[in-house]
């Protein structure tokens, strides 16, 4: 039987500065893949920094986490700090496999 492979999540979270409230967004966005078993990465925007990147990804507020990889690209925007919702919301169920669409998430953002 051939071995399953997990795909690789590429994410981005946008954030607006540097400041101890964007450090726990980052670090739990990090928990949350790390105890959902999934292997990531994890890009980090600053739209203060670079607001050209946030105005081509169309990104209104933030915080916001986009899922791009793989596909169906999802994003998140607002409160990321309930990691089932997340996780749910993105397809990612906390085991680490890839879920079929729409069997873990509603079709909203959390």
């Amino acid at each position: 039987m051939a071995e399953v492979t997990m795909p690789k999540f590429q994410l981005t979270l946008f954030i607006a500065g540097k400041n101890a409230h964007a450090e726990r967004i980052v670090s739990g966005v990090h928990r949350m893949m790390v105890n959902a078993a999934a292997e990531y990465e994890l890009t980090v925007c600053d739209i203060l920094e670079e607001p050209q990147i946030a105005e081509k990804e169309k990104v209104m507020a933030t915080p916001t986490l986009v899922l791009s990889s793989p596909p169906p690209c999802r994003r998140v925007v607002g409160d990321v700090s309930d990691p089932a919702r997340v996780l749910s919301y993105l397809g990612i169920p906390s085991g680490g496999s890839r879920s079929e669409p729409g069997r873990h998430g509603t079709g909203k953002p959390p």
